[in-house]
């Protein structure tokens, strides 16, 4: 073995490898350093880092245009013609970038969701739930808000499934009746779902389609624009996916959920606002049931589920028993959407206002005796009793136009 610097020529040990890698993420060495350290050749040190994926053999700005001119689908002749890159080392960048890749593989969007949605899951176990659908502010029913916030008793949170907001401001439906500006929609929101976390602790929101219109419409907006950037592109988008529900993701207690479902509950229960299924009232549920029993290994759920619920229909249906599966369609907590009135809501009869009471044991399962659905009461004098002035006035300031009196 030879004394000198790169004079080494024997193949590194496993010892040997561990230690170039361990000095070499210390940051405190120099590769020079760190082969005298480990005696061997710097050659050695970069052939070691490099299949750690923690080095590349060349420059960055090499690497990057000939990767490029690959993926374009020039060949390595044509690569060294166009760049002045030897053929042997276009083969060479290839190689490292495929052993890179095998080594940190590209995260799977589908299994990041699925991480994003157990996650929150486990925050929402067995207990005592409110769970309000479709308030559509500004359109929501200031009568049903006030018995909801005049409930007795404990709860462990408050569910939104979905339409909270309205999104008045984009939409496409021919509009009939009163104008809502965003301003006042994103107002009255914070100011509802502050209340909402005075009365049951903390709030889960999840989106619904007129939440998925916002996202829908900003990406439209802004695609011209990531189309420019090339492959800046991906940050663009990063950033719009950062404020898509910018309303309420700093709003204590309040945690959003940027999908159409969530299963809680130790995974028995499963909340969703599920507009690409819908059906005629009351049959709706089941189509939703039998496709995530038909995704369950997709979705990676913990098979049987309990019960499902769901938003959208602005009905109230069940809890049925369906393949062993309470289901079930939420009420509303508005009326007939104005702007609706001549088109989509004309048709489909009359909308049921309400929300529901959900109750689990400590398994997650559904307890269908201690649950109820709590449907519109006029005239109710017992609720209006329990603080309902105080709420008013508070809905007053964020909804002014909407508070008789």
């Amino acid at each position: 073995m030879s004394g000198k610097q790169g004079g080494y020529k024997e193949r590194l040990s496993e010892d040997q490898r561990k230690m170039i890698v361990e000095l070499y993420k210390t940051k405190k060495f120099t590769q020079r350093d760190i082969a005298k350290m480990a005696r061997c050749s710097r050659g050695g040190v970069k052939a070691t880092l490099a299949k750690a994926g923690l080095l590349s053999f060349f420059a960055p700005e090499t690497s990057d245009k000939v990767m490029a001119l690959l993926n374009s689908g020039l060949k390595a002749k044509e690569i060294e013609a166009e760049t002045g890159v030897p053929e042997i080392t276009v083969y060479s960048i290839a190689h490292y970038a495929k052993a890179v890749a095998a080594l940190e593989p590209a995260k799977n969007p589908l299994d990041q969701i699925i991480a994003h949605r157990k996650s929150i899951g486990r925050q929402w176990g067995p207990g005592r739930y409110v769970i309000i659908a479709d308030l559509h502010i500004l359109f929501h029913n200031q009568r049903i808000i006030e018995q909801l916030l005049a409930l007795p008793g404990d709860f462990d949170g408050c569910v939104i499934a979905g339409d909270y907001l309205d999104e008045y401001w984009i939409s496409f439906f021919r509009k009939e009746g009163p104008r809502v500006t965003h301003s006042a929609e994103v107002a009255a929101g914070i100011g509802i779902i502050e209340l909402l976390v005075e009365r049951f602790g903390r709030v889960l929101y999840l989106q619904g389609n007129h939440e998925d219109r916002r996202w829908k419409q900003i990406l439209e907006f802004v695609k011209p624009v990531a189309d420019l950037m090339e492959e800046a592109s991906p940050e663009v988008y990063k950033a719009i996916e950062d404020v898509r529900n910018w309303y309420f993701n700093k709003t204590p207690g309040v945690t959003v959920h940027n999908n159409f479902w969530i299963d809680m509950c130790k995974g028995k229960i499963i909340i969703s606002h599920p507009d690409r299924f819908m059906k005629v009232p009351g049959q709706a549920p089941k189509e939703v049931l039998e496709h995530f029993m038909g995704h369950a290994k997709t979705y990676q759920l913990e098979m049987p589920i309990d019960s499902l619920f769901m938003g959208h229909t602005h009905r109230m249906s069940g809890p049925t028993h369906r393949l062993g599966v309470w289901t079930g369609e939420l009420p509303c907590m508005c009326g007939i959407l104005p702007y609706q009135a001549s088109s989509k809501a004309s048709n489909a009869g009359t909308v049921d206002t309400g929300f529901y009471v959900m109750t689990t044991r400590k398994d997650g399962t559904l307890w269908f005796n201690e649950s109820r659905m709590y449907m519109l009461e006029e005239g109710n004098e017992k609720a209006e009793k329990i603080e309902v002035e105080q709420k008013r006035e508070v809905l007053r300031l964020v909804s002014p136009k909407l508070v008789k009196g």
